[in-house]
């Protein structure tokens, strides 16, 4: 499986209530990429409107995710990512020098869109920040190939 068909498989439709296949798409992700696991952390902080998993349902799979992956944006980032999963939003701040963090490690878009929708800005600083972000890793790619 493409890490763009395993973000496919779970976006809006994450099994929060089977843990044996929540436990399988988390061993999935890890065997596809860092982003493919980042998707599932995104699943648990911006859960389907449809969807009525709990808060603590939510951080009991983070918790179980933080156990079989290992990255460095999973530790420096865990504060935000479980006040996400709570429900709660951090300071434009805080979520822009999140993303600055993440903008180290290219192509992790699911951990930048995290970050991305942790804070409520009105003025739109972190979207400006979120197309910069993206736009170097697609300048990297470029020039990558060429």
């Amino acid at each position: 499986m493409t890490e763009e068909e395993f973000i496919a498989s779970i976006d809006c439709q994450f099994p929060y209530d089977a843990p044996r296949e929540w436990r399988r798409s988390i061993a999935l992700a890890r065997n596809i990429s860092p982003n493919a696991v980042f998707m599932v952390i995104h699943e648990l902080c911006r859960p389907p409107r449809s969807s009525r998993v709990s808060a603590a349902t939510r951080l009991r799979i983070y918790r179980c995710v933080q156990q079989r992956f290992k990255h460095p944006l999973l530790t420096r980032l865990d504060s935000l990512f479980s006040t996400a999963i709570s429900g709660g939003m951090v300071p434009v701040s805080r979520a822009g020098a999140a993303m600055r963090q993440v903008a180290r490690y290219r192509d992790q878009y699911n951990a930048l869109a995290i970050c991305y929708f942790s804070c409520n800005d009105r003025l739109g600083r972190t979207e400006a920040l979120y197309d910069a972000i993206t736009a170097e890793w697609s300048n990297a790619r470029r020039v990558w190939r060429d």
